[in-house]
């Protein structure tokens, strides 16, 4: 093998890269909503809010985060369920969450001192220390 040879052919006992044409991975489909998903707020949501009195109704909360609004409809009537979500919405445990525009915390806020109105937690830390004083 010369290294004088001309390049206008391979030869056939030299080793050559050579690049693999790819076939481009297919692009995936845009997930479209189903009807009732997470991704709207249910009918069930928008008459749960409708029965709440006028100054705790969360529209924001609807309009904007409408999974959280779906799941506090479904769970109003639970406290056991409701109660601890409520508490996980103030709280990051997570340390990566950007947090909610002021108008959803004022409208969470409202509904969450509305909530324990209705159903008063009698078994929280906070009570079970003070009778222990």
């Amino acid at each position: 093998m010369s290294i004088y040879r001309n390049f206008d052919r391979e030869p056939s006992n030299d080793m050559h890269a050579r690049p693999i044409k790819r076939e481009e991975p297919p692009k995936p489909t845009p997930l479209t909503p189903r009807a009732g998903s997470a991704e709207n707020a249910l009918p069930v949501t928008i008459e749960w809010a409708a029965k709440l009195p006028h100054d705790v109704r969360p529209m924001a909360l609807i309009r904007g985060f409408p999974r959280i609004a779906n799941f506090m409809a479904a769970a109003w009537q639970n406290p056991a369920s409701l109660r601890p979500y409520l508490d996980e919405l103030f709280v990051d445990r997570r340390g990566d969450r950007k947090g909610f525009p002021p108008e959803v915390m004022a409208e969470l806020f409202a509904l969450r001192g509305y909530f324990e109105e209705l159903y008063p937690a009698l078994d929280r830390r906070w009570d079970q220390s003070q009778h222990h004083r």
